[in-house]
């Protein structure tokens, strides 16, 4: 069974550098095992998300990727913090 998704953030039609900036306040809010869907379009886009998403942080459960005048989809669930 698929868990639920606990956020939605659409970067499509926003201004990709203040997006990317609200996107990673987003992910530093989440709780634990949560999940974040993240849509999209534009590769320069999809490439900078890749960039600042930690990936010791989180894990990437999947990615659909953009056919012609579509977008992307990542869902990313959040890790627990290294116990040392």
């Amino acid at each position: 069974m698929k868990k639920k998704v606990d956020h939605i953030f659409d970067l499509r039609g926003s201004f990709a550098p203040i997006a990317l900036l609200q996107l990673t306040q987003e992910l530093e809010e989440m709780k634990v095992n949560e999940i974040m869907e993240i849509i999209g379009c534009g590769p320069e886009t999809l490439a900078d998300l890749l960039r600042i998403v930690p990936a010791s942080s989180f894990e990437f459960i999947h990615l659909k990727p953009a056919k012609e005048d579509s977008f992307y989809c990542i869902c990313l669930r959040k890790r627990g913090k290294p116990q040392s």
